[in-house]
């Protein structure tokens, strides 16, 4: 991860919204919610900056506190991408995620409590995909209320990485 200073981006923010009125912003990251927190901070600081803007992100599946949902909500937020990718367990331990689909069901949970909409993007025919699990997901994403799921299949395949090593394994 490497963040951008808060005053930076507040700046073209500030910048934007004096040329467009109420601009929507689609944060391109993979992972808007690092792990060490950035994204609390610049969402502090567009709170606190009363920016007429609407903004939305890609988020990896991690539990919210009732501070961030209030930080989420007060920054702007339209709505929550969640890079979930698997839709059961298997799925997920395949793709080598460092979640379970527990937690993506109480992510959604606390989305449709706080009235933030959200988006699951998933995918089928991942590493050890069948169609058991094909079925177990299928009904997982109907578990998953009030939300919208962008469903695809097959993976990109990227040279030296995990996925590459063991699609050569398997020939």
């Amino acid at each position: 991860v490497r963040p951008r200073p808060v005053e930076e981006v507040l700046d073209d923010l500030h910048q934007l919204t004096a040329l467009v009125d109420h601009p929507h912003i689609a944060f391109a990251d993979a992972v808007f919610n690092d792990p060490a927190g950035h994204w609390r901070e610049l969402l502090a600081a567009m709170a606190s900056a009363d920016l007429k803007l609407s903004w939305t992100a890609f988020f990896q599946p991690a539990e919210f506190s009732r501070d961030d949902c209030r930080l989420l909500k007060s920054s702007g937020v339209s709505g929550l991408e969640f890079g979930t990718d698997g839709s059961n367990d298997a799925a997920l331990r395949g793709l080598n995620k460092p979640f379970d689909f527990s937690l993506v069901q109480r992510i959604q949970r606390q989305c449709v409590e706080n009235e933030i909409p959200a988006a699951h993007y998933l995918i089928f025919g991942g590493p050890g995909e069948t169609s058991a699990t094909v079925e177990e997901g299928i009904e997982n994403i109907d578990r998953l209320e009030g939300c919208a799921a962008f469903i695809s299949t097959g993976l990109s395949i990227y040279p030296g990485t995990p996925l590459a090593e063991l699609a050569r394994r398997e020939g």
